[in-house]
């Protein structure tokens, strides 16, 4: 099984994500939990090692959705850097 890509960077850790930009009907499907309900976000997770984004985003897709799907085009990138467990 591959590993989530988290790499020790200093005191913080990088993690490699991939998240999806899902509409329909005009609205955008977000989600959220319960450790922090004040906070939406796009449905996605971890890239595994030897995984392509697009292969991590409909891997993704599928294990929070159970909806298979086909990416379109990249969206964007993001950037964000955290210490600690924030």
């Amino acid at each position: 099984m591959s590993m989530d890509m988290t790499v020790p960077c200093d005191n913080g850790l990088i993690n490699i994500r991939v998240g999806a930009i899902i509409l329909k009907d005009g609205k955008f499907l977000m989600v959220g939990n319960n450790i922090r309900p004040e906070y939406l976000y796009s449905v996605g997770g971890r890239i595994k090692f030897g995984e392509t984004a697009e292969e991590a985003v409909i891997r993704e897709v599928y294990e929070e959705t159970s909806v298979r799907m086909e990416v379109d085009r990249l969206g964007f990138i993001n950037e964000n850097y955290f210490y600690g467990d924030a």
